[in-house]
C-alpha cells in the first residue's frame, strides 16, 4: 500500500512520468515519426490541389465577370474601380473624396516661423520640436524665436 501511494504522490507531483522514465526513443516513436511525415507529405500534396482547384476557380470567376461586363454595358467607374476624377476647370481641389481624405494638389513648403541661434527652425505647424521644448523648459519664450 505504501508503494502505491508515493507512485500516486509521484504522478501528481509530475503529471507525464513517462518523459522522464524514457530517455531513448522506441519504435513506436519511429512509427509516430513515419506517420508524421506522411502526413506532412499529404498535407503538401493537399495544398497543391487546393491551388490548383482555386486557380481553375478565379478563372472561371473572371470570365463570367468579364462576360457580364460586356452584356450590361458595365465601367470601371460603375463597380466603383475608376481612378478619382480629375479636377475640371473652375473646380476646387481638396474637396473631401468618398472615403473622407483630401484630393487634390499637396500643400507646398510653408516658411519657417521660429529658428534658434543655431540655425534650427520651426514652422509652427505640427509638434513642438525637442530644442525648442528645451529651451522654452529652460525659461526662454517662444517669443524669443520668432523669425
Amino acid at each position: 500500500m505504501q508503494a502505491l501511494t508515493s507512485a500516486a504522490a509521484n504522478a501528481t507531483a509530475f503529471p507525464f512520468p513517462h518523459f522522464v522514465c524514457r530517455p531513448n526513443f522506441t519504435n513506436d516513436d519511429i512509427d509516430m515519426k513515419k506517420s508524421f511525415l506522411q502526413i506532412q507529405r499529404q498535407i503538401e500534396q493537399l495544398e497543391r490541389q487546393a491551388e490548383a482547384l482555386k486557380n481553375a476557380e478565379v478563372a472561371d470567376v473572371v470570365k463570367r465577370i468579364k462576360d457580364a461586363i460586356k452584356v450590361y454595358g458595365l465601367t470601371a467607374s460603375d463597380l466603383g474601380l475608376a481612378a478619382p476624377a480629375r479636377k475640371a476647370a473652375g473646380g476646387r481641389v481638396g474637396q473631401a473624396s468618398p472615403a473622407g481624405r483630401k484630393t487634390g494638389k499637396k500643400l507646398g513648403k510653408v516658411a519657417p516661423k521660429f529658428r534658434d541661434d543655431a540655425g534650427n527652425t520651426w514652422t509652427g505647424r505640427g509638434n513642438q520640436p525637442r530644442w525648442l521644448r528645451a529651451a522654452l523648459e529652460a525659461g526662454r519664450k517662444l517669443e524669443d524665436f520668432r523669425i
